[in-house]
C-alpha cells in the first residue's frame, strides 16, 4: 500500500528484490492455478457437458455446487494441491474452502471429511442455520492454530482474516472475478 511503517524513518539495513528473496525462500511465490471442470447432464435432447466456463444459468451453476459429484473432483483436485505442497513443507499449509450457505458449508465439510477422513474439514457460518458466535471461534482458532487442515466458510473468513498458512483456496461460491469482494478473498491465501 505504499503506506510508511514504524521503521519509515529509518534507512534499511538491506535490500532486497521480491526475486532475491524467493530465491533465497525467504518468501514464497505468488502462484495461481485455476481448475475448469464438467459435469455431463442428461437432457430430453441427450447428454449435455456443463463447464465452468460455459455455465451461463445462474440457478445451474448454483445447483451444481451442491451436487456432490461435481464437488469431488473439484475437492480432490484441492486435496491433490495441499497433499504437495505439505510435501514440501511439512504441516505449513492449510485448505480454505469458500461456500454459498450454510447448508452448502455443511455439504461440503461431509464431503471433504468422507473423502479425505474425519477431522480434516470442519465449517464455521452464522444466520439461521448456522453456528453460535462461541462455536465459530472454536473452529477459527482451531484452524489458525493449525489444528484442522481445511476450513469451510461463508463470509466469515473473507475480508479480514488472515491464516499464512492458508495456501489452497477453493471457491465453491458464486462470485464475480473483478469484484473487490473477489479481490479480498483471493488475499485469503
Amino acid at each position: 500500500d505504499k503506506k510508511q511503517t514504524v521503521f519509515g524513518h529509518k534507512e534499511p539495513d538491506i535490500e532486497v528484490t521480491f526475486e532475491q528473496a524467493y530465491k533465497q525462500q525467504a518468501i514464497r511465490g505468488v502462484v495461481a492455478h485455476i481448475e475448469h471442470y464438467f459435469v455431463d447432464v442428461e437432457t430430453s435432447y441427450g447428454v449435455e457437458r456443463i463447464t465452468t466456463e460455459n455455465i451461463k444459468d445462474y440457478d445451474i451453476s448454483k445447483e451444481l455446487r451442491y451436487t456432490t459429484k461435481y464437488q469431488a473432483s473439484i475437492l480432490a483436485s484441492a486435496y491433490s494441491c495441499l497433499a504437495t505442497k505439505n510435501l514440501r513443507h511439512p504441516n505449513q499449509n492449510q485448505m480454505l474452502v469458500f461456500a454459498m450457505t450454510v447448508a452448502h458449508a455443511k455439504s461440503i465439510s461431509d464431503t471433504l471429511n468422507a473423502m479425505f477422513g474425519q477431522g480434516f474439514s470442519d465449517w464455521v457460518g452464522v444466520g439461521d442455520n448456522g453456528r453460535a458466535e462461541k462455536d465459530n471461534r472454536s473452529i477459527l482458532k482451531k484452524y489458525k492454530d493449525n489444528q484442522l487442515p481445511c476450513l469451510v466458510q461463508v463470509d466469515i473468513a473473507g475480508e479480514g482474516f488472515d491464516n499464512p498458512r492458508s495456501s489452497v483456496l477453493v471457491f465453491l461460491h458464486l462470485l464475480k472475478k473483478a469484484t473487490v469482494k473477489a479481490v479480498q478473498q483471493a488475499g485469503r491465501g
